[in-house]
């Protein structure tokens, strides 16, 4: 009967043979637990602290581009900032604090364009100098109908006075759109300023409005 030293119960204990059990043949393999496992292991434990290392990469980076997003968020608005400062100084001068324009439908095909100009003071002459009026039957493609002089339509132009409301008809095509190219003029002891722009286009109507 074989003889069971403390290798055989570390065997029982461990799980791990500290004797070899075929110490007697000359071919054997020369280990029961290679070197592979413990490096698998080590692999394991490794892969583990990379991943670890990784997903706290991850979070960091989002993060991050959290914040650069913030960050050029605020730069497009800082940049914008100004373009709407500008913007907003293209439409004042010196001499005209305000001014619009609209087409209005007053039925029965007729179209009338109103102007209206507040200046920065009291001003000698305030007002529209010149409408030009479009009219289209698709709204894309645009032919000139008609100008409108201050000279022949007294009602564009005020004088000694800090606004003025002033309008023009032209007697349209019903289902016609129409729009208008107008020049607002503010003006003071022989010096003004002027401004050209456009209006939105309407279509002319059977009814007002």
């Amino acid at each position: 009967m074989d003889k069971k030293g403390p290798e055989t119960d570390g065997f029982r204990a461990f799980g791990t043979p500290n004797w070899i059990r075929t110490s007697g043949l000359p071919l054997r393999r020369r280990t029961l637990y290679p070197a592979e496992l413990l490096g698998q292991g080590f692999t394991s434990i490794w892969g583990r602290t990379l991943s670890r290392r990784l997903r706290a990469a991850l979070l960091n980076k989002k993060k991050m581009d959290r914040t650069f997003r913030m960050i050029a968020l605020l730069l497009v608005i800082v940049l914008l900032l100004p373009i709407g400062v500008m913007a907003a100084e293209a439409r004042s001068s010196l001499y005209l604090h305000s001014y619009s324009a609209y087409v209005y439908p007053a039925g029965w095909g007729k179209v009338q364009v109103w102007v209206s100009v507040d200046g920065t003071n009291y001003m000698d002459e305030i007002g529209a100098l010149e409408i030009r009026l479009y009219e289209s039957k698709d709204n894309e493609t645009w032919t000139w109908v008609k100008t409108f002089d201050y000279p022949d339509y007294p009602d564009m132009l005020g004088y000694d006075d800090y606004s003025h409301m002033g309008h023009v008809e032209y007697n349209g095509t019903i289902g016609r759109y129409y729009k208008a190219y107008v020049c607002v003029w503010a003006g003071q002891d022989g010096a003004g300023d002027t401004r050209y722009f456009w209006t939105s286009p309407k279509k002319a109507t059977l009814f007002a409005g």
